[in-house]
């Protein structure tokens, strides 16, 4: 719905990707308006399963923990030797991706890299009947440091993993000992943070398989996922030798006795599971209460591919005599079965996952550690599943409350999951002294919108589960704007229901931002122009127009903020692009007044 003078942004228009402080900023586009890279066309709104030449093509997602779309994510297919690669491509600036060319039954490894992020593969088979759409999850790195090999390293990530690498211990991956600066980054994927926190248990690699050292394959519980990659100065890979300590804190319910002998687990790339190592670690009581593994290999923390890095696990074994089953079906909103789906069965307490691929008539089955009377591990935890899909090209998440686990032989029965479910969202727009804004469009880029009725309530359907982000869009060249939110929308727990409530609030302070366009050099008129708290790279703030070659835009102060000028056929052309600014707070500073920020100029290229 559109009034005059106001303008809706939706998932159809052009993006800002975002780089300051860390964060990227490019000018990036949603799926609905990417142009054609490597051969792929971006994820735009043609569902087909076919390119041009009859082969399947694979559609993708990649995000963070949070759930939001990640831009810039190098993604390569690797080949048997990881280190050589097939074919690459980068993520859009919503975070999709498409790699065409597979056929039917075709298995792809792929490794999704991106700066600030722990880097892991994923893999995904395809099918002719199927989505043929994948997702993947980077957690960002947690420890980037350099230190003197002289002075070794030590640390605690997250509150359950410590190092010790002790000094003098540092080597070349052939054993030669280094002296000098190493360049370190770790990553612990997150397991005690709830996911729809932020947690990050459903970001490590592997899919929840592991093969033990006499080649069979069982479920792993997992204490705790890491990473680790050092290099020289000049950017040789290094390793940890003799004398490297770890230790993982367990879960209060570990069911693990003290003195148990617990599997190290080296990550295979290639194969995406995990492959026992020679050494392994101990169940040991901690003071104070608690219980920890303890690890301290005798030739250190060896890396097991040429790039030095090691990707490593302390798992247990899930090896029970009798088992269970965890069965559901996947449909769309009309009923129909849904095959090729990627289907993640989880234990609620994150200890334990299984992945697998729904079947030609929509149904998965996999089995699950039972009820038992005198539990080891994970035996008897709660699970839930969650799958992957898409809406109108648009990535989306479907998940289910836990359920308890049945007995020995028993079968969970999850029932039919129908995607593209909505979910209810109500809440308020409240001005700077907490009153109700009537008459504001409340819109979510990732489908939904509603408007505020005199009392400043609204309620509007949202994807359930997907991260959305809730915005509030105002007039052009407004001075008064409202902070975007995101949340993760849960599902109507009865008819009639509205779980989810979200209340925007007015920015406290604002200032302005200013600069010049042109269009291939001649001065520009008429083009967009949106202001963007970084944070919320699709949620438009404040917004007008170019005049006789330039412009003057409101925005928040005391924060990231980027400018980003064209939408519509322009930024879909990459005519134009975005610039970041900060507003400090030092007073009222308005359009039209002696001074606001300024903006680098635009040149949006060809008129």
């Amino acid at each position: 719905m559109t009034s005059t003078g106001l303008r809706l942004t939706t998932a159809a228009l052009a993006t800002a990707a975002l780089s300051l402080s860390g964060c990227a900023i490019t000018a990036g586009l949603d799926a609905a308006e990417e142009t054609t890279l490597n051969g792929g066309n971006g994820g735009n709104d043609d569902n087909t399963n076919n390119n041009d030449d009859g082969n399947l093509i694979l559609r993708g997602f990649v995000r963070a923990p949070n759930g939001m779309g990640l831009s810039d994510v190098l993604i390569t297919v690797v080949t048997e030797d990881e280190d050589d690669t097939e074919w690459t491509t980068t993520s859009t600036g919503s975070g999709t991706f498409e790699l065409p060319d597979l056929s039917d039954g075709e298995t792809v490894v792929m490794r999704f890299e991106k700066d600030g992020y722990a880097p892991t593969n994923g893999a995904y088979t395809a099918t002719d009947s199927g989505l043929n759409f994948f997702s993947h999850t980077l957690a960002p790195v947690d420890v980037d440091t350099e230190f003197p090999s002289d002075a070794g390293w030590t640390d605690t990530i997250d509150g359950t993993h410590s190092f010790t690498i002790p000094a003098n211990t540092i080597e070349y991956l052939d054993g030669t000992p280094y002296t000098g600066t190493v360049g370190l980054q770790a990553t612990v994927w997150d397991r005690t943070t709830p996911l729809d926190e932020g947690g990050e248990f459903l970001a490590s690699p592997g899919d929840g398989q592991g093969t033990m050292a006499d080649g069979s394959s069982h479920l792993l519980y997992t204490l705790g996922m890491f990473q680790i990659a050092m290099q020289d100065e000049q950017g040789a890979p290094l390793q940890a030798g003799p004398g490297f300590q770890m230790q993982v804190a367990l879960p209060e319910n570990s069911n693990l006795p003290n003195g148990s002998q617990v599997p190290y687990w080296n990550y295979n790339g290639q194969q995406n599971t995990w492959e026992e190592e020679p050494e392994g670690g101990q169940i040991v009581p901690l003071e104070g209460g608690g219980q920890a593994w303890e690890f301290e290999p005798t030739q250190g923390l060896p890396a097991r591919s040429t790039t030095g890095m090691v990707t490593g696990n302390p798992d247990h074994p899930i090896i029970v005599q009798v088992t269970a089953q965890a069965q559901g079906q996947v449909t769309d909103q009309m009923g129909q079965p849904q095959p090729g789906a990627q289907v993640r069965v989880v234990s609620e307490d994150l200890t334990y996952m299984q992945q697998t691929i729904t079947d030609s008539n929509g149904n998965f089955s996999v089995n699950i550690p039972p009820v038992v009377p005198q539990p080891a591990g994970p035996n008897g935890r709660p699970v839930f599943f969650e799958v992957d899909y898409t809406v109108a090209g648009q990535p989306a998440l479907y998940r289910t409350d836990p359920m308890p686990a049945p007995g020995p032989n028993g079968v969970l029965r999850f029932g039919d999951a129908s995607l593209g479910s909505m979910s209810c969202v109500s809440g308020r727009v409240l001005d700077s002294s907490g009153n109700g804004v009537a008459d504001i469009d409340v819109l979510s880029p990732h489908g939904g919108n509603g408007r505020t009725d005199a009392n400043g309530n609204f309620e509007m359907d949202v994807p359930k589960w997907q991260p959305s982000t809730l915005y509030a869009a105002t007039q052009d060249n407004s001075t008064v704007g409202f902070e975007p939110m995101i949340f993760r929308p849960r599902p109507d727990q009865a008819e009639g229901s509205c779980p989810n409530g979200v209340t925007l609030h007015q920015y406290d302070s604002v200032g302005c931002a200013s600069g010049e366009v042109t269009i291939a050099g001649f001065v520009g008129e008429g083009l967009l122009v949106d202001a963007f708290d970084a944070r919320y790279p699709s949620a438009p703030i404040f917004s007008t127009t170019v005049e006789a070659g330039s412009y003057c835009v409101t925005v928040p102060t005391e924060r990231d903020v980027v400018v980003r000028v064209g939408a519509g056929d322009l930024a879909a052309g990459n005519a134009c692009g975005a610039h970041g600014v900060f507003a400090f707070d030092d007073g009222p500073a308005t359009c039209g007044g002696d001074w606001c920020e300024t903006v680098p100029s635009f040149d949006c290229g060809v008129p």
